[in-house]
C-alpha cells in the first residue's frame, strides 16, 4: 500500500484543502467540513505500510491525521475534485430528497473552493 506515499506528499507539498465527512446530525444529515493538509507520514503494520495525511486542526473525535481514502474532494489551488463525494451522498443518503442530496454537494463544493483561496 505504499503506492500513497506519493498522493500524500504531492496534497501536503501544494498545502491542498480537501473535504471529509466529520460525523452526522441527529437527523442523519452528514457533516462535511475543510482541512488543509500541512504534512504526511508512514505507518506501518506489520508487513504493511500505509500513508495518511496530517491536517491543520483536529476532527470533531480529535484525529489530526487519515488516510487518503477517507478523502471526499480535493482542492491544490488548480481545480477541484469532488467525485468520491458526489458518489457518497447519492450513494448513501438516498433518504433525502434529490434537492437536499444536490444543495449538499453544492455547500460543499463552495467550502472547499473557500479553504483554498
Amino acid at each position: 500500500m505504499i503506492y500513497y506515499k506519493e498522493g500524500c506528499k504531492e496534497l501536503a507539498s501544494a498545502g491542498a484543502a480537501i473535504l471529509l465527512l466529520d460525523g452526522h446530525m441527529e437527523n442523519g444529515t452528514p457533516i462535511f467540513v475543510t482541512r488543509k493538509v500541512v504534512g504526511t507520514h508512514g505507518v506501518k503494520f506489520g508487513r504493511d505500510s500505509k500513508w495518511v495525511v496530517k491536517l491543520d486542526s483536529p476532527l470533531s473525535d480529535d484525529a489530526t491525521g487519515l488516510y487518503p481514502a477517507f478523502i471526499l474532494g480535493i482542492n491544490m489551488g488548480d481545480g477541484m475534485d469532488i467525485t468520491p463525494l458526489v458518489d457518497l451522498v447519492h450513494k448513501k443518503y438516498s433518504f433525502l430528497s434529490i434537492q437536499e442530496r444536490m444543495m449538499l454537494i453544492s455547500d460543499a463544493r463552495v467550502r472547499l473552493k473557500e479553504a483554498k483561496s
